[in-house]
């Protein structure tokens, strides 16, 4: 299901800045203002993560703080698409909690 998952999310929002809400491997709960497909940031370009499982993801409120200026490779992220809670876009909550995946919620 991880594989048809991320493909709604990749269509769903493209290339544009979305938000995604979800559940850290330590239990925590994160929220993350991001963008797909940025690569000036990436080094060498080669993801060391199985991207079936995950959606790596450009974190735009890192990038905007002082103390970032370092190693811009920091700036991704690997989100577990199986813990992901919800994506806002375009002014539209997806519930991905629930078995039918995208059901909008105006908010």
């Amino acid at each position: 299901m991880s594989v048809s998952k991320k493909k709604a999310i990749i269509e769903l929002v493209g290339n544009n800045i979305f938000n995604v809400s979800f559940i850290k491997k330590d239990g925590t709960h994160r929220s993350l203002t991001c963008r797909l497909n940025v690569k000036a940031h990436c080094g060498d370009g080669s993801p060391t993560v199985d991207q079936d499982k995950y959606l790596i993801v450009f974190d735009m409120d890192r990038r905007k703080h002082k103390d970032s200026e370092g190693d811009k490779r920091r700036f991704y992220r690997n989100v577990n698409i199986d813990n992901i809670n919800e994506i806002k876009y375009g002014g539209t909550n997806y519930d991905l909690r629930k078995d039918n995946a995208f059901k909008t919620v105006s908010l």
